[in-house]
């Protein structure tokens, strides 16, 4: 996939969940993101990922 340059991680793993619902991805880095993260900062990170997701979709 291409993206441009200022396109933020959280970007593009949201387009790549849009166009792939079951892509592992965003699976997998909320794991690795429990270890290396608060709560409160994971939480803000599945919200801003779903709200991306969502733009994708519209």
């Amino acid at each position: 996939m291409d993206y441009p340059k200022n396109y933020s991680t959280i970007t593009v793993v949201a387009k790549a969940q849009a166009e792939n619902p079951n892509n592992w991805l965003p699976i997998r880095l909320a794991e690795m993101g429990t270890i290396a993260t608060s709560s409160n900062t994971l939480t803000k990170l599945a919200e801003d990922l779903r709200q991306e997701v969502n733009n994708f979709r519209m």
